[in-house]
Parts: structure tokens; C-alpha cells; sequence
């Protein structure tokens, strides 16, 4: 029993870890939503700066930034 608390807890702490991130990009146009996905802040950032520089990294000048929220 008191093993079972444990591995509950556990599971628990380590579920709370994720949480659904939204990449939201803005440009002069407006704000959209590029994706959303459950996972960890870390991973989410690095998710939504390959999504910019993928779609947007390339143009000169661009007005457009994302950013997780």
C-alpha cells in the first residue's frame, strides 16, 4: 500500500509537468495560432522558435515573431 501512495505521487508530480503550450505568432496582420501541443515550457519553446524559423526565418525583414503562450 504504502508503495502504491508513492508511485502515485510520482505520477502525479511528473503529470503536472506538461501542460498544453499554444505557439502564437504576430505579424501587422494580427495575432494567429500556429499550433498547440501538451508538452513541457522547455520543449514548447523549441517547438514554436523551429516553427518561426522554418516559416519565417528566412524573410528579410520579417514582421512576424511567435512566442509560446
Amino acid at each position: 500500500m504504502k508503495n502504491l501512495i508513492i508511485i502515485s505521487l510520482i505520477s502525479l508530480l511528473f503529470s503536472n509537468c506538461k501542460k498544453e503550450y499554444v505557439c502564437e505568432c504576430t505579424n501587422p496582420g494580427g495575432k494567429f495560432k500556429a499550433f498547440s501541443k501538451r508538452t513541457t515550457k522547455e520543449k514548447a519553446d523549441q517547438k514554436c522558435k523551429d516553427y518561426y524559423d522554418e516559416n519565417y526565418g528566412k524573410i528579410l525583414m520579417s514582421e512576424t515573431f511567435c512566442e509560446v503562450r
